[in-house]
């Protein structure tokens, strides 16, 4: 199977070592800031919300994941 090692925002990825997340953002260098499904979507602020507001998602470097499409 070949992997994918671009994503954009707004997708939903896989890979073994998170399970299935948003990308909520990417940086230049394919680090990925990830929140898992089932957060809740904030229309005022046009995100998802966290569990719980101090809780600091750091980016992750990811070199393959799986784009899922559908």
């Amino acid at each position: 199977m070949d992997f994918d090692k671009l994503a954009q925002k707004g997708q939903v990825i896989y890979s073994s070592l998170v399970g299935y997340c948003y990308v909520h953002s990417i940086t230049k260098t394919n680090d990925f800031t990830l929140i898992r499904p089932g957060f809740m979507w904030d229309d005022k602020q046009g995100d998802y919300l966290k569990h719980r507001p101090d809780e600091v998602y750091l980016p992750l470097k990811l070199p393959s994941f799986i784009c899922i499409v559908f």
